[in-house]
């Protein structure tokens, strides 16, 4: 049992090796790579090299400025088809594209992407496409600033050497504070075989403060044989005790089409696995549209699609997660899922303490089922039993912005049924809201006015008996699944 905590404790999040912090240089070094329309000497696993070095170890790049800590790899339009896997990258940089669909790093099916294990410093990725990678996309490891924008992780052609695939995976294991920026991102067409595959994958294993903002992005298409894992944030700590807090605003998030062939499926969720009690992750998601999760009926459980999830190792040990929903649509999900869930792992993974998971309502949520969801949509505003939410979704589609999005077609129930958001100015597009009398639920808002009636197919929200009934084995199946992401670090 302790072995199977260790390897959930690594599913959900990556430590990092600590080391003392270096004092920052203020200087920076520009170097432009090479790519198939715009050929040069300099080629990009050479530039890191470089940046790691602080010197022209390469004399084939060429840097502007001096060598510091705001160093920059600029990548003009066109492919990258990479060669071997990229070397880690050790030192603060920014690595810029032309943009989404311009500048593409092609693993070509073999190679891993960009990899980063910091001791401290920056990590800045943009205005880029992944594809064909082995293994991970974009792997970032103790950074204390990420800012990840305006970047697509295309699945097609992606292969795994360790059965387990990653899109964008971030984590930290350090005695300083974390600040995560990801808006704009585009996560799609993955089909593979594999263990498992997370998606979108953020975590702490520290003493510090994390803060992790997420806006506008869509994960979509992805379907694995094994366990599937859209968005997941949160917690893990085995031993280190300390005031450190994970707090994730997750606002204008798509995640659709997400499927497993045997296994478990999880769309968005918050967890913590602790050994010892350290105050709770806290999941604020907003404007979500979560649609079409599926995984085989045949399946002996419920997992819920949105969920919060806790468990702790130690007896009179405590372990919290918080997950709070506003503007929050959940429809179509099929098989053995369910909409929405809170579970305690726990006595699963041989934890000797409690864990307390909260799904709580701030308003603005709907549901087209009148069961999974009602004991947490409970607030004047939500609505369960919509059975017709998902029929006035239309298919993922560019209607404008950097990410696809589902646009609530005329007469939707969840137009300007949503509550007011402070500082949520936009939807995924960038689209002013609200548009009518007030905010839509989900990531998009429609120009329509809110529908004349949606009496004979949503009830408000109301009280009952949780759902409790989730079989072992598949709640097994699925905490073994989250524990490949994380070890004491991220393996690249």
């Amino acid at each position: 049992m302790k072995q199977t905590l260790k390897l959930l404790t690594m599913g959900i999040l990556a430590g990092a090796v600590f080391t003392l912090l270096r004092a920052p240089q203020a200087h920076a070094a520009s170097i432009t790579v090479s790519t198939d329309t715009h050929p040069s000497a300099c080629t990009l696993d050479e530039a890191i090299e470089n940046i790691n070095d602080g010197a022209q170890t390469n004399s084939d790049c060429a840097e502007t400025g001096a060598y510091g800590t705001d160093d920059t790899i600029n990548l003009p339009s066109g492919t990258v088809t990479l060669t071997a896997d990229l070397p880690q990258i050790t030192e603060s940089v920014t690595i810029t594209g032309a943009g989404m669909g311009e500048t593409i790093i092609d693993g070509d099916g073999q190679w891993a992407g960009v990899n980063v294990d910091l001791a401290s410093g920056n990590f800045a990725l943009a205005d880029i496409t992944v594809t064909a990678f082995k293994d991970n996309a974009a792997l970032i490891n103790d950074a204390e600033i990420v800012t990840v924008s305006r970047v697509e992780v295309d699945g097609t052609g992606v292969a795994d050497s360790m059965g387990f695939i990653r899109g964008l995976a971030i984590a930290s294991d350090t005695v300083y504070d974390n600040t995560i920026n990801i808006s704009d991102m585009y996560i799609h067409g993955f089909d593979i075989d594999a263990s498992g595959i997370q998606v979108l994958a953020v975590g702490y294993s520290g003493q510090s403060e994390t803060n992790l903002t997420v806006d506008r992005v869509t994960i979509a298409r992805i379907r694995n044989t094994g366990l599937s894992q859209a968005a997941i944030f949160g917690a893990a700590s085995g031993t280190v005790n300390g005031s450190e807090q994970f707090t994730a605003n997750v606002s204008n998030i798509t995640v659709a089409d997400v499927t497993s062939v045997t296994s478990m499926v999880l769309g968005i969720g918050v967890v913590n696995f602790n050994g010892v009690s350290l105050p709770a992750p806290v999941l604020n998601l907003t404007n979500a549209t979560v649609d079409n999760i599926a995984i085989p009926a045949s399946m002996p459980a419920n997992i819920p699609v949105v969920a919060a999830i806790a468990a702790a190792q130690n007896d009179g040990d405590v372990a919290r997660s918080q997950l709070n929903a506003s503007n929050v649509i959940i429809s179509n999900s099929s098989g053995s899922t369910i909409n929405c869930g809170t579970l305690d792992i726990g006595p699963i993974v041989g934890g000797a303490g409690v864990g307390m998971a909260t799904l709580t309502s701030n308003g603005g949520n709907m549901s087209d089922d009148n069961s999974t969801c009602k004991d947490s949509f409970t607030q004047p505003t939500d609505q369960n039993n919509v059975s017709n939410l998902a029929s006035f979704l239309a298919p993922l589609a560019d209607n404008g912005g950097y990410v696809p999005t589902m646009a609530l077609l005329q007469g939707s129930p969840a137009i300007d049924a949503g509550v007011t958001v402070a500082g949520l100015t936009t939807d995924a597009r960038l689209v002013a809201r609200p548009q009518g009398t007030a905010f839509d639920s989900g990531a998009y808002e429609s120009p329509y006015s809110k529908a004349i009636t949606t009496a004979t197919t949503a009830s408000l929200a109301n009280t009952g008996q949780s759902i409790t009934a989730y079989i072992l084995i598949a709640l097994t199946t699925l905490t073994l699944g989250s524990a490949l992401l994380l070890t004491r670090k991220f393996k690249s």
